[in-house]
């Protein structure tokens, strides 16, 4: 590559797309095939091409739209009122919710908008937001409101448990996960460390653990570091520590339960031979998973994504190719 801009490209459309269809692939193996009703939560960027995007996949007949600002939520009524199914703003929630087959939510609300009670058995709901996660940093919030500690990157330590953590073993860039959960599962450990008399009690409690994490990591890498992976793996988990080496890609391809699994997968690849890949990490119970193309190389699906998802005309494209931006 030379470094030369060959190209500016305006993302907004792109990611809305990409994001709705992100949303209506999943409705199409989660949702029931006969939905025919959706309920869209949000009037923002996302919000039509999220209906267009699940009427895509299931035969929508009925559209609600509900936003904070009513005139939004009737504007885009106004502008899908050609689409093939009939849409209508709505002012309440809990009016339509329960009768919808598709929930779709595309909002920055900060607060609870859909209760539980609003629910039936066999909906699906789409979350098409970062904010639906914002409740895992409540103790990250709580613990800056009440005691004025700015939380920051831990590592492999954990806030409530010690020792947790990765230790050196023997050999070139081997390492040992251990976490001791339990008092019980630390005695069993501290059986094997050997630490002396004078310094245990500063690890005789969980609490004592934690607040002397560091010296205790010191205590555990020197005897870590005397002993093979595999073997101190084999031991730990014995006494009842749960512990597992830390394993780089030739380990892995050959780790019993990922095989059991059939984690990875051996697919053609038109430039690569044969290439191995990871499979998915959710397995259902009655909907079986599968991969069936390899990597993508650069500008395999060009044509399709310029034409068919971005509905770019071939004259366009043909300039686009001409320019050299598409090289």
């Amino acid at each position: 590559t030379t470094g030369v801009l060959k190209s500016i490209l305006e993302a907004k459309s792109l990611t809305t797309k990409r994001t709705a269809a992100t949303s209506a692939l999943a409705s199409s193996y989660l949702s029931k095939k006969d939905a025919s009703s959706l309920l869209m939560i949000g009037t923002g960027a996302l919000s039509i091409n999220l209906i267009k995007a699940h009427a895509s996949v299931r035969p929508i007949k009925q559209v609600f739209v509900w936003g904070r600002n009513f005139e939004k939520a009737q504007q885009i009524a106004e502008q899908l009122q050609e689409e093939s199914f009939s849409i209508t703003p709505i002012k309440e929630i809990e009016d339509k919710i329960s009768e919808v087959d598709i929930v779709s939510c595309a909002t920055l609300s900060k607060t609870p908008l859909v209760l539980g009670d609003y629910l039936r058995e066999g909906q699906h709901i789409d979350l098409a937001q970062a904010e639906s996660a914002m409740h895992f940093l409540t103790p990250a919030i709580l613990d800056y409101m009440a005691n004025d500690k700015v939380q920051s990157r831990i590592g492999n330590s954990d806030p409530n448990f010690a020792p947790h953590g990765v230790y050196p073993v023997s050999g070139d860039d081997a390492y040992i996960a251990i976490a001791c959960e339990t008092d019980e599962q630390w005695h069993a450990f501290n059986d094997l460390l050997s630490i002396p008399d004078a310094s245990a009690e500063l690890y005789n409690s969980m609490k004592a653990r934690i607040k002397n994490r560091d010296s205790l990591d010191q205590f555990i890498c020197g005897f870590t570091s005397s002993h093979e992976g595999i073997e101190l793996e084999s031991v730990l988990q014995t006494a009842g520590v749960p512990a597992s080496v830390v394993q780089n890609s030739p380990e892995l391809i050959k780790d019993p339960q990922l095989r059991h699994l059939d984690h990875f997968l051996e697919l053609p690849h038109h430039e690569g031979g044969n290439t191995v890949i990871e499979g998915p990490r959710i397995h259902f119970s009655r909907s079986k998973t599968s991969q069936d193309t390899s990597a993508p190389t650069f500008n395999r699906d060009m044509m399709y994504v310029l034409h068919e998802v971005l509905g770019y005309e071939h004259d366009k494209i043909g300039e686009l190719l001409v320019a050299g931006v598409l090289e």
